[in-house]
Parts: C-alpha cells; sequence; structure tokens
C-alpha cells in the first residue's frame, strides 16, 4: 500500500491519497507520484515530500522530473533515517 499523507492548518495529519499495489517498486511509485502531480497537487509548486529510503521510491524521484526543484523537494523522514542509523551501528 502506498500512501500519502499531509497536515492541515492545525498540524493535524490526514491521508491524502492511497493505491494498493503488488510491491513497492519504481514503477508503483512513478505511477503513484505522478497520479499525485496529475490529480491532487495540481499546479502546486514547492511540494515538501518526506519519505523513507527504500530503492523504489528514491528511483522514482531521480526519474520524475516534476519532482525536482523548484517544483518539489524530496527530504528522508529522520525517525527511518535514525532507524537505520541504529541498525547499521549498534550501540553507538
Amino acid at each position: 500500500m502506498l500512501i500519502a499523507m499531509t497536515a492541515d492548518a492545525n498540524g493535524q495529519i490526514f491521508p491524502l491519497a492511497f493505491a494498493i499495489v503488488n510491491k513497492e517498486t519504481k514503477e508503483a511509485w512513478s505511477w503513484f507520484l505522478s497520479g499525485l502531480g496529475i490529480h491532487v497537487i495540481v499546479g502546486c509548486i514547492g511540494v515538501t515530500y518526506i519519505s523513507d529510503r527504500a530503492p523504489g521510491i528514491l528511483r522514482s524521484f531521480n526519474d520524475l522530473v516534476e519532482l525536482h526543484k523548484p517544483n518539489a523537494y524530496h527530504h528522508f523522514c529522520l525517525r527511518h533515517v535514525k532507524s537505520n542509523f541504529l541498525s547499521n551501528f549498534p550501540n553507538k
């Protein structure tokens, strides 16, 4: 399942869009992110995407020109960065 979340002006987080796919592949993420741009985030510039470092997401962001600066910005979720760091460097 692929999910796009957002926050409103009151800081409440809610799902914006979702898709059920067979696997989290580059093709699935590219389709999902393109659909967000066409149907949900129409005409918005400077949208920030925050994700984990899943290979499919990373390749999709690299390949989809509309997700490059200044149209969109891609950052990594710090919870996932911390979790990955602690997995790779225990007791540090």
